[in-house]
């Protein structure tokens, strides 16, 4: 039996092509809606919309037979400050208590659901995207290191737990930047400017 299309709501970055390709070579179908002004061009997409266009989203995953989706890539934050939200748009905009990073994307996948697609994890689809646990190099953390990882990762869990964001950079035991609306990429490029050639 032939498995069921999978729709792949797009953003930015590679990650969406990376996904669509390895859903095809697992043989299923993607059907993709991708976003005007963030995704990538070279996306096979079945539809492009803009930020806040979820009902049409809705849409065109239905009428495709598709009942599972992902959502894969990043949507850069500024332009959600310049939504054009459509009759699902203003439905989950209207439930939203916070703007967060983790809010939004609850709102949207419930409001999603009750129109009858399903919000799925893309990782079972692309395992090999992900970093194998442990250590990546040769060299094991020592104690004094470790202190630091156990550090960030409580920063970034914070940072998390607020919603304000995903990321953050840090030197020597030194926060250097945290997300906001900036987005992930700009953050680390913060950082980094900020760490080079500090001497702490």
């Amino acid at each position: 039996m032939t498995e069921a299309p999978i729709g792949l709501i797009a953003g930015s970055g590679r990650l969406p092509l990376l996904f669509a390709e390895a859903a095809e070579r697992a043989g299923r179908t993607v059907v993709a809606v991708a976003h005007e002004g963030e995704t990538d061009p070279a996306l096979r997409a079945s539809a492009w919309v803009k930020v806040g266009q979820l009902g049409r989203i809705a849409e065109v995953l239905r009428d495709a037979g598709v009942a599972e989706a992902v959502f894969c890539g990043g949507l850069r934050r500024p332009r959600l400050f310049d939504v054009r939200p459509d009759w699902l748009g203003l439905k989950i905009l209207a439930r939203l208590r916070t703007f967060g990073d983790d809010a939004a994307l609850r709102g949207i996948a419930a409001g999603l659901e009750e129109e009858g697609i399903r919000i799925v994890s893309p990782l079972p689809l692309v395992p090999e995207l992900l970093v194998r646990h442990g250590p990546l190099g040769k060299r094991r953390l020592e104690r004094r290191r470790a202190r630091r990882r156990r550090h960030r990762a409580a920063a970034a869990r914070l940072l998390g737990e607020a919603d304000i964001g995903q990321t953050v950079v840090v030197k020597r035991g030194v926060i250097l930047a945290v997300e906001a609306v900036e987005g992930t990429d700009a953050c680390i490029a913060r950082g980094g400017a900020l760490g080079r050639g500090a001497v702490w």
